[in-house]
């Protein structure tokens, strides 16, 4: 057995899952217009510029790693959610973001156009969104100054329950479908919100507009209008299930993890309102990487044909004891919350790595590289 084996010993599959991999298809709808009227036509050039060594699997990659370069260079500058950096960081985001909605668009078409499509495909390009999700919010609650307050808490937090809730009603209808408003929109306001930044400095998050019934400014109406994204989203996902569930009570029963996660939340930091600050960036992650964690789960569920189990212990253990320890104070909150990060991350990590080194030797491909065609033999 090799080192990695050893290190990847824990499985999250069955030999029965891992089996039904050859029997799995890809079933989606995008109802957005401006996707399939605007986005699209570009996207289909777009692949074309892709040399056709490059695999799918890269392509996901390198697009996310400009989402964590992103985050990284506006959380160095602005750790306390209030933009006081360079005007030349939003625009990095701006252009960090686009180019990875290009490229999320884009691996599939590759995948396709290189005949490499697979279930590995769907789990990392959905293992890269879900850890975007958070990151993204992260970094546009910096760049219009929302604050270390809840309005930046529940961008963040709130943000992962759309999510979570979509990936449910698509393992329990098989199909993935989008609406008229998406993830498509919601990129490209969050893109105009880096330019505005950018371009007119993060003080124009001030204006003012008096909407009879309220003051309010720019800042407090994107926030507001993401709320009510966000919650469109959720409730469309309910709907779902509701209707074209299989089993109505079991998926609306696994809808409890997210709920765990917004409540215990909101109760660690109304007892400890230092992880709304100064030990923010420790909490947001750590929970958003659980969250991520417990999603991959359900998607090796759905595309393996397993049971997805809700009661996870990423989820539950450490907010109950987070909580716990905001009563009582047995911990340095930071220490607690700085190896709550270092566990949960590592967690989703192993999660990666290993489906990933399963996924590839029953398949027989390769993660972000693909084998060679042999040369046609000479006559």
């Amino acid at each position: 057995m090799s080192v990695l084996d050893k290190l990847l010993k824990h499985k999250y599959t069955t030999p029965e899952g891992l089996k039904a991999l050859d029997d799995y298809k890809y079933c989606g709808i995008d109802y957005s217009l401006i996707a399939n009227y605007i986005m699209q036509p570009f996207w289909r050039k777009a692949v074309n510029i892709l040399p056709e060594t490059i695999a799918p699997n890269l392509v996901t990659l390198i697009g996310f790693g400009a989402i964590i370069l992103g985050y990284l260079v506006m959380t160095f500058y602005c750790p306390l959610f209030v933009a006081v950096s360079p005007l030349w960081v939003h625009i990095l985001c701006a252009i960090n973001l686009f180019f990875y909605q290009t490229m999320d668009a884009l691996d599939g078409k590759q995948a396709r156009r290189t005949n490499t499509s697979s279930p590995l495909g769907e789990l990392f390009d959905h293992g890269c969104d879900a850890v975007t999700t958070f990151l993204v919010a992260l970094t546009v609650s910096t760049s219009i100054s929302l604050g270390p307050n809840y309005y930046t808490f529940i961008l963040v937090i709130g943000s992962l329950a759309p999510f979570y809730l979509k990936q449910l009603e698509e393992y329990h209808t098989d199909e993935m479908i989008l609406g008229y408003v998406n993830v498509t929109e919601a990129q490209l306001v969050t893109i105009s919100c880096f330019l505005v930044s950018g371009i007119f400095g993060p003080e124009a998050w001030n204006t003012e507009f008096n909407l009879y019934v309220a003051v309010l400014s720019l800042r407090q109406l994107v926030f507001f209008s993401s709320v009510g994204g966000m919650c469109y989203i959720c409730l469309t996902s309910f709907d779902a299930l509701f209707k074209r569930a299989k089993n109505r009570n079991h998926a609306l029963a696994q809808t409890f993890p997210i709920f765990f996660v917004l409540i215990s939340s909101f109760v660690w930091s109304y007892l400890s309102p230092d992880i709304l600050g100064v030990n923010a960036h420790f909490f947001y992650l750590a929970v958003g990487f659980a969250v991520a964690n417990v999603v991959g789960k359900m998607v090796i569920a759905r595309v393996c044909r397993l049971h997805f189990d809700e009661k996870q212990i990423i989820i539950f253990l450490p907010l109950t004891l987070g909580v716990i320890n905001a009563i009582f104070g047995f911990v340095a909150e930071r220490t607690f919350l700085i190896v709550y990060c270092l566990v949960s991350t590592i967690a989703y990590a192993h999660l990666a790595l290993s489906i990933i080194h399963d996924f590839c030797r029953v398949l027989e491909i390769r993660c972000l590289s693909i084998y060679p065609k042999p040369k046609p033999k000479k006559t």
